[in-house]
């Protein structure tokens, strides 16, 4: 077969089940388990629920030979198949990473802020009157409860310097 009738094939599929607790009465997992080591042993990798990508590109006609394989391994398919699909994918894009690189551009944004803010007004908290005082610590409170429930760690000098931050406006209240 030439290499360009060859592409990545994606399955997806949707079994019934009230069917299949006729062949499985202990639950679902067993039969999506099945399927699942059945693939993987055929070079696919589970991406999400019931979805499959090949590692390597491949003949429409390997697939149909791996798909009655399927077939006569599983009969019970026959009853619990809602819906089977396959479709080329000559190019996966995956955007796991550029989600990942927004993400730690947007920590590092409110981190710099964070830490620019604090030096600040650490630098002039002493000359500042109280209203702009208290609009700069609301704003590193902000900052600082953006960072926190991000899991960002800070400094023991600028977290020491929130807690008393923080320790005044509970006292303001």
């Amino acid at each position: 077969m030439e290499l360009k009738n060859r592409h990545k094939k994606c399955i997806n599929f949707d079994l019934d089940t009230k069917e299949l607790l006729k062949y499985f009465p202990k639950g679902t997992r067993k039969p999506y388990a099945l399927i699942k080591e059945f693939f993987e042993k055929q070079g696919f990798d589970h991406r999400q629920y019931s979805g499959y990508i090949s590692k390597e590109p491949i003949s429409d006609y390997k697939l149909t030979k791996i798909i009655h394989q399927l077939s006569i391994q599983y009969i019970w398919l026959k009853n619990c198949i809602k819906e089977f699909d396959v479709s080329n994918a000559p190019q996966t894009l995956s955007l796991k990473n550029q989600i990942y690189n927004s993400i730690e551009k947007e920590e590092n944004k409110i981190y710099n802020q964070f830490i620019q803010k604090l030096r600040y007004y650490q630098s002039k908290k002493k000359i500042l009157n109280s209203s702009t005082k208290i609009k700069y610590e609301k704003e590193l409170l902000n900052l600082y409860q953006k960072l926190e429930k991000n899991h960002i760690n800070l400094d023991e000098k600028s977290l020491k310097s929130m807690r008393e931050i923080a320790k005044t406006k509970s006292l303001k209240r």
